[in-house]
């Protein structure tokens, strides 16, 4: 009579703490919100590489040197907001750093491959990923 209800009680306890652990680095849903935040920071570079072109080869994407240093700026966003929608942006060699499965929580390393146009490249990213109320993921760039 009594091993029955040890065995579920060990089954019980197996199933709360195997609830309890973190998400993964790699989970599907952890990359999904990285590539999404990520975006930006790829904006951001392909904005740069974009500034150092017009300054060697302003012909390349039309950029006028007479028009002031505030327009020149608009025309560079503009021309990283349309290399932005052809680009392809993965993530690459996901480490875990660390992992708190009491507080569900997971600290990673990341490449964030992107190519767009001409330009190709790969940023190296640190993040956290956690479970916030309600079991929803939250991640975290730093």
């Amino acid at each position: 009579m009594k091993r029955p209800a040890a065995s579920f009680c060990v089954i019980v306890m197996a199933f709360l703490f195997g609830c309890s652990k973190g998400p993964a680095c790699n989970d599907a849903d952890v990359r999904k919100l990285v590539l999404d935040i990520s975006r930006e920071k790829v904006k951001i570079e392909l904005a740069k590489r974009v500034l150092v072109a017009s300054i060697y080869m302003p012909q390349l994407y039309g950029i006028k040197k007479e028009v002031s240093g505030e327009e020149n700026l608009k025309q560079i966003s503009h021309i990283a907001d349309e290399l932005m929608k052809q680009s392809e942006i993965n993530l690459s060699g996901v480490r875990t750093k660390s992992r708190y499965d009491t507080l569900r929580r997971c600290d990673c390393e990341a490449n964030l491959d992107f190519k767009a146009d001409v330009y190709e490249g790969s940023l190296q990213i640190k993040y956290t990923a956690s479970y916030a109320e309600g079991g929803k993921i939250k991640v975290e760039l730093k």
